[in-house]
């Protein structure tokens, strides 16, 4: 799959990688785009809980990211582990070759997330880091204050 949307016959395949409250929101979204994408593998570490997502949501259940991409053909991995382990989960679906979408925050501190960059670099496939709140009101008026200095220095 290129980096390019697919056409309607060629749905991207997804791996969602953590079941519990957050990964049910990203099931729940990837199901409403279900003409763009499908769910083809769920992650957990928590088998019951990969096992009902995956019933509400479809795609095979797997105990680990490896299983998963070793079994499924996957285009893009979501991470939506807790957040110590993003980082890891990042770079093994990168070292695989897939794109990945990660749950806020990339990871706990910058060398961490400076590891995902550089496998992202290495890999060629690109990363998205969820900030679903980027074109709020809230934060475009915030990002208005700091251009104008009006914050003081932050």
């Amino acid at each position: 799959m290129s980096a390019t949307a697919p056409d309607a016959n060629d749905r991207a395949k997804i791996a969602l990688v953590g079941a519990g409250v957050i990964g049910a929101v990203h099931g729940q979204v990837i199901s409403k785009l279900a003409d763009r994408v499908e769910l083809a593998a769920v992650v957990d570490t928590h088998p019951d809980r990969a096992e009902r997502l995956a019933a509400d949501r479809g795609g095979k259940v797997f105990t680990s990211l490896a299983d998963a991409l070793a079994a499924v053909d996957i285009d893009i991995v979501v991470v939506c582990t807790p957040t110590g382990r993003h980082g890891e989960v990042a770079i093994e679906a990168l070292q695989a070759g897939k794109h990945v979408i990660i749950e806020k925050p990339a990871e706990t501190t910058v060398a961490k997330t400076d590891q995902i960059i550089e496998a992202q670099r290495k890999a060629g496939t690109l990363v998205a880091v969820i900030s679903q709140h980027r074109f709020d009101p809230s934060t475009e008026i915030a990002l208005a204050a700091i251009e104008k200095g009006e914050l003081g220095r932050l």
